[in-house]
C-alpha cells in the first residue's frame, strides 16, 4: 500500500473553494466521486510525519483519504503517538522506520514470552495497552438520512438523469420529464430505505 503525506495550507483551501464557486459547484461533485480530489485542492504534498492527512492507494488503486491524530501523551519510548485508521485499523508511525505500521497486538514470539504473559498483564500496562489500541469495540457510523439522500443523488446516474430531465424540458417533452423525475424520486427513496 502507498502512502503519501498532505498538510492544509490557507492559500490552496481559498484557491479551492474559490474554484468550486466559479465552477458551479462541479468541482465538488467530481471530489464526492473521488475524495482525493478535494485532499489535492486543499492540501500540499508533504512528508509523511508532518501530515494532516494521508493519502492511500491499495494494490487494487483504490485510494482512501484519512486523518492523521496526534496525541499529547508519549508512548513508553518516549515518541509522540501519530496515527491514523484505514478500515478500522491503527497505524502509527515509527521514527526508527519513517513510516507507518500496523499497529501490533499480543501476539507471542516464543514460548517464554508465553510464560511470561500468563500471569496476565499488570493494571498500569492494561491502561497503557488500551491507550495505544484504544477501546475493544467497533462503532458503525449510522448516516443521517440527508447525508444519503446527498450520496445517492451526486451519483454519476442522478447527474446524467438531471441532465436528461434538463434537455427533455427543454424541448418541451414534459411528459418524460417528470416521469423520469417521479422514478428517480422513487429509485432514491427505495435506496436510502434499504441501506438505513
Amino acid at each position: 500500500m502507498s502512502l503519501e503525506g498532505y498538510r492544509w495550507t490557507l492559500g490552496r483551501a481559498i484557491a479551492g473553494w474559490i474554484a468550486v464557486v466559479f465552477c458551479a459547484g462541479i468541482p465538488l461533485i467530481l471530489a464526492s466521486w473521488k475524495r482525493s480530489i478535494l485532499l489535492k485542492f486543499t492540501h500540499h504534498s508533504c512528508h509523511p510525519k508532518k501530515a494532516h492527512k494521508v493519502l492511500l492507494k491499495d494494490k487494487y488503486m483504490q485510494e482512501f483519504v484519512e486523518t492523521v491524530y496526534r496525541s499529547d501523551r508519549p508512548l513508553k519510548d518516549g515518541t509522540n503517538f501519530t496515527y491514523f485508521y484505514n478500515k478500522h485499523i491503527k497505524y502509527t508511525w515509527k521514527d526508527d522506520l519513517q513510516r507507518f505500521v500496523k499497529i501490533d497486538g499480543l501476539e507471542v514470539d516464543n514460548c517464554q514470552d508465553f510464560y511470561t504473559m500468563s500471569a496476565g498483564l499488570s493494571s498500569a500496562e492494561v491502561d497503557y495497552q488500551q491507550y495505544l489500541f484504544g477501546t475493544n469495540s467497533l462503532s458503525i457510523e449510522m448516516k443521517p438520512i440527508y447525508k444519503l439522500v446527498l450520496h445517492e443523488v451526486f451519483s454519476p446516474f442522478y447527474i446524467y438523469q438531471m441532465f436528461i430531465v434538463a434537455v427533455w424540458l427543454i424541448q418541451l417533452y414534459y411528459q418524460f420529464g417528470v416521469c423520469v423525475i417521479i422514478l428517480s424520486v422513487i429509485s432514491v427513496t427505495v435506496s436510502v430505505w434499504q441501506t438505513r
